[in-house]
């Protein structure tokens, strides 16, 4: 739950008023060249550097990065919360690409006369515009266009889920359904869910992550739960969380609807995978309610 909550923190902290639309920093003449030395925190901008092949120039990012696994050996520099600045100066970057939600990392960053530039990643426009920034200001365009293409078709609108209500819940811990933090409108998670056909039984939620009751989730009645998760779930952890809401929803005298579970260490990025947790969501919303519940299996 601790590094759920540090990922979303990153996406939902307020915008700084100099950032809109994922728009590009304007890079000074004297620091047109590409960069040699780059440091990427977020999990989400670490994968856009590796898939744009920028790999060998990423020496450092942040401690929640966890793929691609040649990031694995890069220094560790802290996150949203516990920066390690004097680390970050030691590896001399000449880029830092930030979010929005990093505003104060990079005002620090600035000072120190090390570039920095800012994109967003919680819509899939922005990703794809994300993708065609950081490749135009690395010097590899062409694979940034490219990239974006292979994105836009890959989560090209499809009707497996058509006319379903979901409710979409995020770290949820086993035998606590009262605990549930469930995703909004303006999340990549409601986008990808309209773009299936369905509808996010909390699309009118006042935030992007609310955390909700079960009287909430008994008003909303979704007809599909759809749990996600960062570590990989057992076949017997997922029945147990199909039984955590019979119990809790029986409690109202009301039945619970299907659960199903996706989990892996993608499943709360919005980067190059997407069309993993896409693909993912799209063949557990498309299985029939009566089904037996269990883990989504997608490829890679």
């Amino acid at each position: 739950m601790r590094r759920l909550l540090a990922l979303l923190l990153l996406a939902i902290l307020p915008l700084p008023l100099a950032c809109t639309e994922g728009a590009p920093e304007e890079i000074p003449k004297a620091r047109a060249a590409a960069p040699a030395r780059i440091l990427t925190l977020a999990p989400s901008v670490t994968e856009i550097a590796f898939a744009l092949g920028l790999g060998d120039r990423v020496v450092g990012v942040g401690d929640y990065v966890l793929w691609p696994p040649e990031a694995a050996g890069r220094p560790r520099l802290g996150g949203l919360i516990n920066p390690n600045l004097e680390a970050m100066v030691r590896l001399e970057p000449d880029l830092a690409i930030l979010l929005p939600s990093e505003e104060d990392i990079a005002r620090s960053l600035r000072r120190l006369n090390i570039e920095v530039l800012t994109v967003e990643s919680e819509s899939l426009a922005d990703l794809e515009a994300a993708v065609v920034t950081i490749g135009r200001r690395c010097s590899v365009p062409a694979r940034g266009a490219e990239l974006k293409d292979e994105l836009h078709e890959a989560l090209a609108p499809r009707d497996d889920a058509a006319g379903r209500s979901v409710m979409i819940t995020l770290g949820r811990p086993l035998g606590r359904p009262a605990e549930v933090l469930v995703a909004g409108p303006g999340t990549f998670y409601n986008e990808l869910l309209e773009r299936l056909g369905a509808a996010n039984a909390f699309q009118d939620a006042r935030a992007l992550y609310p955390q909700i009751s079960l009287e909430q989730v008994l008003a909303r009645s979704p007809d599909v739960i759809l749990e996600i998760h960062t570590d990989e779930q057992s076949a017997q952890q997922v029945a147990q969380r199909q039984e955590d809401w019979a119990e809790a929803l029986r409690s109202l005298a009301a039945l619970a609807p299907p659960v199903r579970v996706i989990s892996g260490d993608w499943a709360l990025i919005p980067g190059p995978r997407l069309p993993r947790l896409y693909r993912a969501m799209a063949e557990a919303l498309a299985a029939p309610p009566s089904s037996k519940p269990g883990p989504a299996k997608v490829s890679p």
